[in-house]
């Protein structure tokens, strides 16, 4: 049976630990602070539907649309645990358009905000240069911002207030400077602050980065 030199290094270290003995592991990384800033790019797609839970002839699909989303990452990777935790926060601009029909009339979506998620991110390496990764986001925007609105029809029109807010769940995988990430926006009411109305916002996006430094 062979022995690796890694594993005789877990096995007395594992072994010094339980005999709570002092030692020196000659073989363990060290960890550090690690500032990473990336620019990001990809594709959402999302899907709006609209309404009234009073009057339910107002309600309105305005279907699932692909939009581009540009952005850029600052990725802070803590010292402690071999560098698998990191905190980031990744701005980039959203946007959705599109017309739908209901029973009283036409309605129209035009939204747009810069999104500003705050994330924890778990890495876990497949080797020197790759890792898959495990986010969990809580996703903030500035805006809705220029001709945001959302209009069910001619006496139904809203301007969405400007506190919006959700959580994402994402998971991808890094190569060198290269990674890919899916990420999954839960449901966010563009409209919450409006009583009896909604306008239910869902959206995946693939996300790409390349790490500058």
């Amino acid at each position: 049976m062979k022995f690796t030199r890694a594993y005789l290094a877990d096995y007395f270290a594992d072994y010094n630990q339980c005999a709570a003995a002092e030692f020196t592991n000659f073989d363990a990384k060290k960890t550090r602070t690690q500032f990473r800033l990336k620019i990001t790019s990809g594709i959402s797609l999302m899907r709006m539907e609209a309404g009234n839970t009073l009057e339910p002839q107002y309600n309105m699909d305005f279907g699932t649309k692909i939009s581009f989303r540009p952005g850029v990452e600052a990725e802070l990777v803590l010292p402690f645990n071999r560098n698998k935790w990191s905190l980031f926060i990744e701005p980039h601009f959203n946007y959705y358009s599109d017309k739908g029909v209901n029973s009283v009339g036409r309605g129209r979506v035009n939204y747009k905000s810069v999104e500003f998620p705050l994330g924890l991110r778990y890495y876990t390496f497949l080797n020197d240069r790759s890792a898959l990764f495990f986010n969990v986001l809580y996703d903030t925007s500035l805006g809705p911002i220029f001709d945001t609105s959302v209009s069910l029809e001619a006496r139904a029109y809203f301007e969405p207030p400007s506190n919006q807010h959700n959580v994402a769940l994402g998971a991808g995988l890094k190569s060198g400077k290269f990674s890919a990430e899916l990420r999954h926006h839960l449901v966010r009411d563009v409209l919450h602050q409006h009583l009896y109305w909604h306008a239910d916002q869902l959206r995946y996006s693939l996300i790409l980065a390349y790490r500058l430094i």
